[in-house]
């Protein structure tokens, strides 16, 4: 992924929900894409973005070994169901596997059953089942 992509990804992030400006998309991937813990991949035709996935290491706690997150996974509407997100989600494995990484996870919403179908076809399974809690604090 680089900045010329920004305003396609953020396009692709609202069919998702997320809306976020510009400044916020661009300050974000500031702020991770020169950082080695975290890997940005998109999947193109000519110019458009098709698809992207954020993976992101996470350290080894006293609980668990380190491992890698996929934060974000996202393909074009019109374009799922013909290998994109199976393409990309390989390339992360792979990224993940060349940082010595040898567990990938993943958390998807409950709503988001196509996406739990997408990731038990390609091996993923259900390892636990959480509620996230937020605090907005200033």
């Amino acid at each position: 992924m680089t900045s010329n992509d920004l305003s396609q990804v953020s396009a692709l992030a609202t069919q998702l929900g997320y809306t976020s400006s510009m400044t916020d998309i661009t300050a974000r991937f500031d702020s991770i894409s020169n950082d080695p813990s975290y890997a940005l991949f998109v999947a193109k035709s000519e110019m458009d973005v098709l698809g992207f996935i954020q993976v992101n290491m996470e350290p080894v706690s006293i609980l668990i070994d380190a491992r890698v997150d996929i934060a974000a996974l996202i393909v074009k509407e019109e374009c799922r169901g013909n290998g994109i997100g199976q393409k990309l989600l390989v390339h992360a494995e792979n990224w993940a596997k060349g940082q010595g990484i040898s567990i990938v996870r993943v958390r998807s919403n409950t709503k988001r059953s196509d996406a739990h179908r997408f990731y038990m076809r390609e091996g993923y399974t259900i390892s636990k089942v959480s509620n996230i809690f937020s605090k907005k604090i200033s």
